[in-house]
Formats: C-alpha cells, sequence, structure tokens
C-alpha cells in the first residue's frame, strides 16, 4: 500500500463536515456539513459542481449515492432522509423538488442502500435502524430492541441479500434479518487486552470489503472502528444468537489458502491498537481498500492510517500490519476511498474542507 500525498482541498462548507461520499468508480464526491448544506465536487479538478444550502437541520449527517441510478443521492438531516436528483440539485433546500422519507424517531447518524437499489437502512439516535422500500417509498421495517445506546452506522451485507448490520455506543455489532425482523447475532466489543480502560470500545463505524461476494477472499469480513483506539476486524458472528441465547464464538475462516483471520490465540479476530502505533484516541471511521487485505482509518488523533491487517495474523508475526501514518492536522469525521482505476481518498474533519489524498 503506498502512502498518499494531499492533492486537493474542496471548498463549499461554511463549518465541519460530518460525511463524504464517492460516487462509484466516477469522479464525484458527495459530502454534508454542519452547515446545512450538501456538497458535490469534481475530485480531479477541485471544483465545486453544486452546493444545496438551508436544510430544516443544521446538520447533514450521513449520505449515499443510489447503486445504479447514480443522479439520486440521498441525505440524511435531523430524523428524515431525504432524496435529490444531481441533475437538477437546488441551491436552497425549499427551492427544489425533493423526495422525503420521514420514519425515524430520532436524529440519523448512518445511511445505506442495498445493492438492488430497492431498499435504505438508516441508524438513528434511539437506537433503532429504520428500513425504508424505496419503491413504495415507505418504511418496511423497524428493528430495535437490542441497542441500548444510540446506533451510530449501519450497512446492508456484502454477503446476504437479506441481512443488514448496525453498530452501537454501547459496543455492540448486529447482524438483522431486514424482512422479518429478526436478530441473526449480535457481537459485544471489549473484553480484550487493547482495551483503554478509560475509553469503552464504542462502534462508531464499521465497513465490509466491497466487490462481488465470489470475488472475495475473506467471505463476512467486517471492520469496526471503536471508540478505544481500536480497529477490531474480524468476522461477524457472535456471542448472543437471535433468540438471545449463549453460544460458542465462532471458529477463524481460511479462505483460497490465505492465513485464517486470527491472533494466534484461538480467537477469530485481529485488534489494530496502539500497541502497533496505530490511533491514540477514538477512531471515528474505518474503510477497506481494493480486495480487502488493506483498510485505512481516520481518528479525533488528527491521524490517517494505512493497515495491512493480515500481518497481525497468526504466520505473519515478523511483519508491521501499520503501513503508513499521515498528519492530517484535523480531527477526522468521516472517510471514503476511490473504487476501480480511481485511487482517491476523501476525507471529511472538523474544518470546513474536503481534503483529496492520491498515492505518492
Amino acid at each position: 500500500m503506498s502512502e498518499y500525498r494531499l492533492t486537493q482541498l474542496l471548498k463549499g462548507h461554511c463549518a465541519s463536515v460530518l460525511c463524504c461520499k464517492i460516487q462509484g468508480e466516477s469522479n464525484i464526491v458527495a459530502s454534508g456539513a454542519e452547515d446545512g448544506s450538501i456538497c458535490l465536487f469534481d475530485i480531479e479538478s477541485g471544483a465545486l459542481i453544486t452546493r444545496c444550502a438551508e436544510f430544516p437541520e443544521p446538520d447533514v449527517t450521513s449520505i449515499a449515492f443510489h447503486p445504479s441510478e447514480s443522479h439520486r443521492v440521498f441525505t440524511a438531516c435531523g430524523a428524515e432522509v431525504v432524496e435529490f436528483d444531481t441533475r437538477a440539485m437546488p441551491t436552497n433546500f425549499s427551492d427544489g423538488t425533493v423526495k422525503r422519507y420521514p420514519f425515524s424517531a430520532e436524529e440519523i447518524n448512518g445511511i445505506d442502500i442495498h445493492a438492488s437499489g430497492n431498499y435504505l437502512a438508516a441508524a438513528d439516535d434511539s437506537g433503532d435502524i429504520m428500513v425504508i422500500d424505496l419503491n413504495r417509498g415507505a418504511s418496511l421495517q423497524r428493528l430495535h430492541g437490542i441497542h441500548t445506546n444510540i446506533a451510530s452506522s449501519t450497512l446492508f451485507s456484502r454477503y446476504s441479500d437479506d441481512e443488514v448490520l448496525s453498530g452501537g455506543l454501547e459496543g455492540k455489532l448486529i447482524c438483522w434479518d431486514f424482512k422479518n425482523g429478526a436478530c441473526i447475532w449480535s457481537r459485544k466489543m471489549g473484553g480484550e487486552e487493547e482495551v483503554q480502560m478509560l475509553n469503552p470500545p464504542m462502534v462508531h463505524s464499521f465497513d465490509m470489503p466491497g466487490g462481488k461476494v465470489e470475488d472475495q477472499l475473506w467471505p463476512g469480513l467486517t471492520a469496526a472502528a471503536r471508540g478505544d483506539g481500536v480497529i477490531w476486524v474480524g468476522f461477524g458472528q457472535g456471542i448472543d444468537g437471535g433468540s438471545g441465547s449463549e453460544s460458542e464464538p465462532s471458529t477463524p475462516h481460511e479462505s483460497r489458502g490465505e492465513p485464517r483471520v486470527g491472533d494466534g490465540n484461538g480467537e477469530d479476530y485481529v485488534l489494530l491498537g496502539p500497541s502497533l502505533g496505530g490511533h491514540s484516541s477514538c477512531v471515528s471511521c474505518v474503510k477497506f481498500m481494493g480486495e480487502g487485505r488493506r483498510l485505512v482509518s481516520g481518528s479525533s488523533d488528527k491521524r490517517l492510517v494505512g493497515w495491512d491487517w493480515l500481518a497481525a495474523c497468526e504466520g505473519e508475526e515478523d511483519e508491521n500490519p501499520r503501513v503508513w501514518v499521515l498528519a492530517h492536522g484535523e480531527k477526522v469525521n468521516a472517510l471514503d476511498v476511490g473504487q476501480g482505476d480511481l485511487q482517491a481518498l476523501v476525507v471529511g474533519d472538523v474544518g470546513v474542507d474536503v481534503s483529496v489524498y492520491h498515492p505518492v
């Protein structure tokens, strides 16, 4: 994994940037901020394509593009999701035709769209995950009763068409069958040697490798960014079954002859934390890169870290999983990585600009 250098500062917001998302394999990135606006930029030229301001709530907390209709962009603002058509984006929220999905009970922290484009999931402050049927414009399922704190993030599974995952500030990573509303498994973070006792292992965000399932080397792989400065990398199956009964932790996976995921002590996960030269405070975001062996994380310690998590696994003791470190200069709120030939890394932080990095 190459080191990265800053190539662009994208200007358009006037308050902290809370979210950023690259549009598939294009050069377009969308961002949302605490100033109640979203911006669309051209990554390569740095040009501001359009800006829509004066949202009804000040914080635009999450953003997502439709997977097959790239002109459809969805944003989270307060307790509702708002859809725009980027081909006719209004400059002010009240001036344009938008579609609104006001189904969540409290402020939404993260949204994601199913690979089919038919469903949207929204994680909110109540701990609920609201699944919306985009074709009908109606709520499909409210997933609740397992998170006991704020639900910070949600992603549809890359490995099953009927599953959605969520992360919460009580430290749980949960997998749901979103069509029948059942909890499939729940994994509680914490209890490892790496944990900093002053900072609980809240799940602030998580990610799964992209691409086709049949092309993935480690089906089921997940990485979680935690409040204790640790990135947890492993497989999701946890200790609580859908019925709430205790079950044995999942066994390490092996695939295509690659070393298994594990720390060599019988665990099916690895921890990328301070002892490996990682972050010194809360990890706010994490993203897989390429085929899934490498990832990048951002933190309130104002740094970006590139990782080869497999180097921390059994049989790779002589390799350092931390590949590179960048002093970003501001506390990181969000990041995204380019797909395909686009090698860009975009970062939103407590400043007003969106930073673009490219490999050296």
